[in-house]
């Protein structure tokens, strides 16, 4: 079974003859970047696309990929299906670690967040894993990075570099690393340890306060505020190192991958205990 991902009245943006050209101009450019993008990955952590479809009764052109039944990781967490926390937070390391180390490149995934996670099921092992997904904003960077669009950015998975700018467009310049994406991958641990968004009990009237709050402010989560779960402290140095406000202080997916791996054991294994999760809104 598969699924198509239409882009939403793709041909029908702008009321004038120019806006129009100019929307179906983004709309192809996005299009092909993400194609150009996500057909050349392969990965056992990242979605497959299997191509591009294009029928009357869609709203734009639509790209194929497999239909996962669970959803992404935001709609499984909320069903509170007990599963291997550290397996998934390996499984997504993985996958960036892959993407930056592809040459030329590196890849900077760009986005990711619970909703660009899909969750599949591994007969073979009796646990879920996840899949990389949604590289809308994903690019191969060049020699002195890339640009990229930062519009409709949530600030509570984006690296500070990338919320800062609240004025954001298509047009907007921004500068790209691999370290956004590992500041990402902190952010997604702590829910998947969790089952809570980060900076859940910050309250902020505009989501605005909170992203000057992180990017300018230095708002981070700390562990008396944050608590986790006693089987996953040893969690905390490697969020923490992913945190670093200056991408370049921050862990690279490499690392972050094999200290994951190693866990708390001296023998370098874990043994994570699947929890089940009490919604934000019922803590």
């Amino acid at each position: 079974m598969v699924v198509f991902k239409v882009f939403r009245d793709a041909w029908s943006l702008g009321t004038g003859t120019k806006e129009r050209e100019e929307a179906t101009w983004l709309f192809v450019k996005r299009l092909r970047r993400e194609c150009a993008v996500w057909g050349m990955l392969k990965h056992r952590n990242i979605s497959r696309l299997w191509g591009v479809v294009i029928h009357p009764e869609l709203s734009s052109a639509g790209l194929v990929s497999s239909f996962m039944p669970h959803g992404d990781l935001g709609e499984f967490i909320k069903k509170k299906i007990p599963y291997d926390c550290i397996t998934m937070a390996q499984g997504v390391a993985c996958a960036l670690e892959y993407l930056h180390a592809i040459t030329p490149g590196p890849v900077v995934h760009g986005s990711v967040t619970p909703a660009n996670i899909l969750i599949d099921y591994d007969e073979t092992t009796k646990k879920f894993f996840p899949l990389l997904t949604g590289f809308g904003r994903s690019r191969v960077m060049e020699r002195h990075g890339y640009t990229t669009s930062v519009s409709n950015m949530h600030p509570l998975y984006h690296a500070p570099e990338i919320v800062a700018d609240d004025d954001a467009t298509e047009d907007t310049n921004k500068r790209l690393v691999p370290g956004s994406d590992v500041y990402s991958l902190g952010m997604l641990l702590y829910k998947l340890i969790t089952g809570h968004d980060p900076f859940y009990k910050e309250r902020f009237s505009f989501p605005i306060a909170l992203s000057i709050a992180i990017a300018e402010e230095g708002l981070r989560m700390t562990k008396d505020k944050y608590p986790v779960p006693s089987q996953y402290e040893w969690c905390w140095p490697i969020m923490e190192a992913c945190w670093e406000f200056k991408a370049e202080e921050r862990l690279t997916s490499k690392e972050a991958y094999r200290r994951l791996r190693k866990g708390p054991g001296a023998d370098g294994t874990s043994t994570p205990v699947p929890i089940t999760f009490v919604a934000a809104n019922e803590a």
